[in-house]
This record gives structure tokens, sequence and C-alpha cells, in this order.
């Protein structure tokens, strides 16, 4: 079947695929929703890397450039929901772009969205609702019962004015982007307390393996090392700005054990803390 003269001649199509390799990069003249079921692959999206894995989804525009990168000997498994703006209104017969689409008065949301363009954005479905949503077109599509374009068409708007609203509320767990920032962020603002980043995972609702590595890849060091980085930084700089003790000082960076502030200190910067603060 071709699916760009079955989409632009009935509005929709929807169907179950898999990825077993890398793919050529692409582009299309409808839009495109993409849900990942099953498996993880890098995403390349008009110059643009990010990880994929399962439970995220994402919107492709018009002519927006894309291509997947399975790992070797593994398999991504998703569903793709190829539709034109016309399907959900035929006023939209001549909209070529996703945020036309969601300016129209069907859809026409409040919040701006200025700062976060939501076809070059990862999208985390949490609670599987957007899943649920898809499932439900799907049989809709293959059973085609009486309103079955009328049932397809509202749980296609749900699952966009849900996005927008997931923009809306810019939450790091669901905005993949944010992932490493709000992670940085956190350390930044709690690296005095006894932080792991196997509770920001819980808390993200990511695998703490899958996290970690998505850390490492975007800042060059792990968690740990991140961590103690910035505990050592923070140290440096009441060492050189305060006359506190070297001990407060540890317990202030988050060190209650003075012993191993030392040895940390002085594995990053090859001295003592003490023997810093006499260099200054």
């Amino acid at each position: 079947m071709n699916f760009a003269e079955y989409t632009e001649k009935n509005g929709i199509y929807i169907f179950p695929f898999s990825h077993k390799d890398i793919t050529e990069a692409h582009s299309h003249e409808f839009l495109e929703l993409a849900y990942i079921v099953d498996g993880e692959a890098v995403q390349v999206r008009d110059g643009e890397t990010t990880r994929i894995k399962k439970g995220n989804y994402f919107i492709i525009d018009y002519g927006s450039i894309h291509e997947y990168q399975i790992p070797k000997n593994c398999e991504m498994k998703l569903i793709n929901c190829l539709f034109t703006p016309k399907f959900i209104d035929p006023s939209l017969g001549k909209c070529r772009s996703f945020r036309e689409l969601i300016n129209n008065y069907l859809i026409r949301f409040s919040s701006n969205f200025s700062d976060i363009n939501p076809t070059q954005t990862v999208f985390y479905d949490d609670n599987g609702f957007i899943k649920d949503r898809l499932d439900l077109m799907q049989r809709e599509l293959t059973e085609k019962r009486a309103g079955y374009r009328e049932l397809m068409r509202c749980c296609l708007i749900e699952i966009i004015v849900h996005t927008l609203r997931m923009i809306a509320n810019k939450k790091p767990d669901i905005l993949y982007k944010n992932y490493t920032n709000y992670i940085i962020d956190f350390i930044n603002t709690n690296y005095h307390e006894p932080i792991t980043l196997a509770e920001i995972a819980k808390e993200l609702n990511f695998s703490l393996s899958y996290l970690s590595k998505a850390f490492k890849a975007d800042t060059g060091i792990g968690f740990n090392e991140y961590l103690q980085k910035t505990r050592i930084e923070k140290s440096c700089h009441l060492l050189c700005s305060t006359d506190l003790k070297i001990i407060e000082i540890s317990q202030m960076v988050g060190y209650a054990d003075l012993c191993f502030f030392n040895r940390i200190f002085k594995k990053h910067l090859g001295q003592t803390p003490s023997e810093f603060r006499k260099g200054l």
C-alpha cells in the first residue's frame, strides 16, 4: 500500500510497524504521530539527535527530515498514525504545518508555545492515555463500524490537546529534552543533600540504567562524577570567599565525613582543601 496516497485520499491511516535497522532519512507531505511500543533507538530529526524508548511519542511535521538508528540485534516497534489536517476539519485542506493546525478554531490552545516546538519534542506517555487512544483508533479503522471516522477524529483531537497540555505544564518527566537539564538543575539545587540518580529516575518514571546512559551521553560524565564535581566547585567557592572551617564547608556541600571530603577534593584538584586555601 502507498501510505502517502492513502493518507492524502482518506485523511488518516494508522498501523503498527517495526524497525530493525537504520532507516533512510526521509520526509513526507503529511503529519505523522509515532508512538514507541517497544525497544529503543536514536532518532535524527532535522539534524537533532534524540534517544527514544518505549512510551515515547512525537509528532513529525510536513517536510521534516527524519530517520531512526536502531542498536545492533535490536528491534523497535511503533504505532504510526499518518494524518492530514483536513481529517480534523475540511477547512484545513491547505494547512501544511502542525502549528497552523493547532491555531485552528477547533483546537486553538490558550498557552503560548514560543519557547517549545511541539514537532521538535519527544513526549513520554506516563499514564498510557496516548496509547489507549491510538489502540482505539486502530480498532475503529479496522472494524469500520458506523461513525468510526468521527470517533477517530475525537481521539486524535484528544491526543493533540493532551500533548499541548503537557507543553503548557512544561513537566520534565514528559519533555525528553529537559531530562538532562532537569537533573543538572536538581544537582545545583540539592547538592548539599544525599541525592541519588535512582531517586530522580523513580520521579521521572524511567529506568536507572536508561537515565544514567542518557545523562552521560549528554554531559560526557556520569551522574556521581558530575555531583562530585559540583560539590567540589561549591566548596572551592566557600574556601575562597569565607573563613568557615573546612569541616563546616564539607558538611555544607554534602559530605558529612571530612576524611571522605578531603579524599574527593584531592582526587579532583590534586591537593587537599587546606592546601588549596593556603595557596590562595
